[in-house]
């Protein structure tokens, strides 16, 4: 498979939060055409987690654990012993983590202990707790807030003193991965923050402090949920026991097709970014000199997405301002496509249709060539010193891009898989950087699109017509 690689290094160097991102050599773009700035400073992001607080029954702290028939051992994490706590972390294995698919020990990159789910049993409920439902609320706005989701315990995770794990983002599971969720039990600890990057913006959360500030009358837990593609880190402990459970968050499937409340009973609000992104896409649509004969407009997208094969799925799991992008777009009768750009040699850019599979270019073989030979898509960019070659391979006037949005980001063939995070890749599954592609048609026809879709907006018509504007 042909892997997401970002220009980093992976463990056990650790990656540098301020290191920026690869530039690419885009003949034009978004920093570059004032007609894009609406639609830019409309696109803002909540951050990409959520936390809290959650009071919780007695036996909700209870911990079974155990590797052999007659080792089994009860805690109660709210009412417990040093010496307890210690034979805890003695009965823990090493914390590993993932590599290209290879499970790797280093504690100079991750120092912690774990059990897999076959070695405890806990008496807390994540399905009658409600967290699932608050952490769905947290995450996601509008519509998104009514999607199933389920949970999947993961690991127990016990961080001793000087315990830590460097920066990484989580593996991904499978194509219908989106997030994780840390449950933080209350032992007392120092240390051992959360600490979370992403595009250039960084957030920290205590769950020590969070627990101990909560005024309680009784025991409670933290929690924290996020995006799995996000880069996050545990600091030192520098005191105490950290305990956290995980689960893996999954967008699933209800038994019966989901049916919406209607707007008689309950109508969730709409971001309250959505509507001036959908205003700017208009007026850009509106604007003559925008693609006056017709073409593509492309926006580069801020969260990576685990993919196999396709990228079918991907459209309906988007994240954050991903989705907000995508719901402006389908509001305005625009039919938005996932599409995934490598990058090959000088800067040449190729629009992929699907994920691409392994192939292996002789050593003398133009690579941009291996594509068109071997991937369904479309060369949508041209570096000059490319066409200095002269290989003969051209850009079709009509599959040009207008980035909208930054495309910084960009996927690179790799042999190999080139993901790490909390534990090695079960599965065929690796992130991949994306972008949303819409076709616009002339600048004549679009007037009058918008002129209908304003006329069926205010006659609240369901129906929705999508196609080539």
């Amino acid at each position: 498979m042909v892997a997401s690689k970002r220009k980093q290094s992976s463990p056990p160097s650790e990656p540098s939060s301020d290191e920026e991102p690869h530039a690419l050599a885009l003949p034009s773009g978004p920093t570059s055409d004032p007609r894009f700035k609406a639609i830019n400073d409309a696109i803002s992001d909540k951050p990409p987690f959520c936390t809290g607080t959650m009071v919780l029954p007695p036996e909700a702290f209870v911990l079974f654990y155990g590797k052999s028939d007659g080792d089994a051992r009860r805690i109660d994490l709210v009412k417990t012993s040093e010496s307890a706590l210690r034979h805890l972390v003695q009965t823990c294995d090493p914390a590993s983590f993932g590599v290209n698919a290879q499970e790797v020990y280093d504690e100079s990159y991750r120092k912690a202990g774990k059990l897999d789910s076959d070695a405890f049993a806990t008496k807390f409920d994540l399905e009658r707790s409600g967290l699932l439902d608050v952490v769905r609320s947290g995450l996601f706005e509008g519509l998104d807030e009514l999607k199933p989701i389920r949970a999947e315990m993961y690991k127990l995770n016990v961080y001793s003193e000087g315990s830590f794990f460097k920066s990484h983002v989580d593996t991904p599971r499978g194509d219908d991965m989106f997030g994780s969720l840390v449950i933080i039990f209350p032992t007392e600890h120092m240390g051992g923050e959360l600490l979370f990057r992403h595009h250039k913006k960084e957030w920290s959360f205590d769950a020590a402090a969070a627990i101990a500030s909560s005024n309680a009358a009784s025991p409670s837990i933290a929690y924290v949920a996020f995006f799995s593609d996000v880069e996050h880190e545990v600091s030192r402990v520098t005191s105490g026991y950290r305990v956290t459970l995980t689960y893996n968050l999954y967008w699933t499937t209800p038994p019966n097709p989901l049916r919406f409340p209607s707007e008689e009973v309950a109508k969730p609000s709409a971001p309250a970014n959505e509507a001036a992104l959908k205003s700017a896409v208009e007026s850009l649509l509106n604007d003559p000199t925008f693609l006056p004969k017709g073409g593509k407009m492309g926006f580069g997208l801020r969260h990576q997405y685990p993919v196999k094969k396709t990228l079918t799925h991907v459209i309906s799991h988007l994240k954050g301002s991903d989705h907000i992008i995508s719901n402006a777009l389908q509001s305005l009768y625009l039919t938005p496509s996932i599409k995934m750009v490598f990058q090959t040699e000088y800067n040449c850019l190729y629009l992929c249709d699907e994920v691409p599979t392994l192939f292996d270019p002789g050593e003398d073989e133009v690579v941009l060539q291996s594509f068109i030979d071997n991937v369904p898509g479309t060369v949508i960019y041209l570096s000059e010193d490319f066409e200095d070659l002269e290989t003969g391979i051209k850009v079709k006037e009509g599959d040009k891009v207008e980035w909208v949005t930054d495309l910084t980001k960009v996927n690179e063939r790799g042999e190999k898989l080139a993901t790490y995070g909390n534990g090695p890749a079960e599965i065929e599954c690796v992130y991949g950087d994306m972008v949303l592609l819409v076709d616009v048609g002339p600048a004549a026809r679009r007037a009058a699109r918008v002129r209908a879709a304003a006329a069926k907006a205010k006659t609240r018509t369901t129906s929705r017509k999508k196609g080539r504007w």
